[in-house]
């Protein structure tokens, strides 16, 4: 869909150029218990949700994509942006909502990190779908921002939606398009895969949907690599050893010192397509259904992500 505001979406302006590398952010989830905002500002009530925008301040210097910004834009369908006319974004999913007796947006600017560590959380709080206005189907989530790492995150709270309704609601059977955005268009980011397990895809050829839609303490974090270590991003961690090298029919994941790597995984072709995915298995990975090429194998533990290629030859 790669969603624009409405102008941009009446002149039908859905061209994107490769000028930004793939490696600008790395993407990673987790799970975290999900807290409702305590006493927040709030910017939307519920006769409001109309797809209007509103403006709250970040309360520190934030950088999307190297922009720096001081102010965060949304408007009511949950599109996320910055500045007074701001061009792209990011979002969960981009479709109509509505009130359904107590929705609200609301913020909080969390300083008690002390500064230099700031957050912006700004949450959607039981909200429902335009297509299915009953207020059956519903939903809450919060963007963060936090100063410093001006890292990115989505955090899923309770929701209840019918999969029958999934293509009604999204545009798809599938579940919802979750896309993070350059802001002049230059590059974009879409998810894909289980909804406790995706894997981002750097500009997709075709659109791309999770399958499922994030439950309850779900968090999907989108990280700037200026902001990580090397280890986190362009797989140089030599702790993460993969053998061997190529490898046919099992592909073993360990740490430096031998021990087993646990959590998820996903390994992705080089064109960013996840072609697998699962939980980490102390008996090594099953590559044998994967053809001939080199891939690449994500794995997320305790919250840091790692990446190396490998090569999978012939038997």
């Amino acid at each position: 869909m790669h969603c624009a505001p409405a102008l941009l979406l009446a002149l039908g302006l859905f061209a994107f150029s490769a000028t930004n590398a793939a490696d600008d952010y790395v993407f990673s989830y987790s799970t975290a218990p999900y807290v409702p905002l305590v006493d927040p500002i709030v910017v939307v009530t519920d006769e409001e949700f109309n797809g209007t925008y509103r403006y709250v301040p970040i309360g520190f210097y934030f950088d999307y994509w190297g922009d720096s910004n001081t102010i965060f834009t949304f408007n009511t369908h949950g599109y996320c942006a910055f500045g007074f006319a701001p061009n792209y974004g990011f979002y969960p999913f981009n479709v109509g909502l509505v009130g359904i007796g107590d929705s609200q947006v609301g913020y909080v600017q969390d300083l008690s990190g002390g500064p230099g560590h700031g957050i912006l959380k700004v949450e959607w709080k039981h909200v429902g779908f335009y297509s299915y206005p009953s207020g059956e189907d519903h939903v809450s989530w919060q963007v963060w921002l936090y100063e410093g790492s001006n890292a990115v995150e989505l955090h899923f709270g309770p929701s209840a939606i019918a999969s029958g309704h999934y293509a009604g609601i999204f545009g798809s059977a599938n579940g919802p398009q979750t896309e993070f955005i350059h802001p002049e268009g230059d590059g974009f980011y879409d998810l894909e895969g289980p909804a406790d397990a995706p894997a981002a895809v750097y500009m997709p050829g075709e659109n791309i949907f999770l399958q499922g839609y994030p439950g309850q303490g779900m968090v999907y974090r989108f990280m700037p690599t200026t902001s990580i270590g090397v280890a986190e991003v362009n797989g140089a961690d030599q702790t993460m050893v993969l053998y061997p090298q190529p490898a046919s029919t099992v592909l073993h994941v360990a740490h430096g010192d031998g021990s087993a790597i646990s959590g998820r995984y996903t390994i992705s072709d080089v064109a960013g397509h996840v072609v697998q995915h699962g939980r980490m298995s102390a008996n090594g990975l099953d590559v044998s259904s994967l053809s001939v090429g080199t891939y690449i194998l994500r794995t997320t533990e305790a919250g840091l992500t790692r990446q190396r290629r490998f090569v999978r030859a012939a038997r």
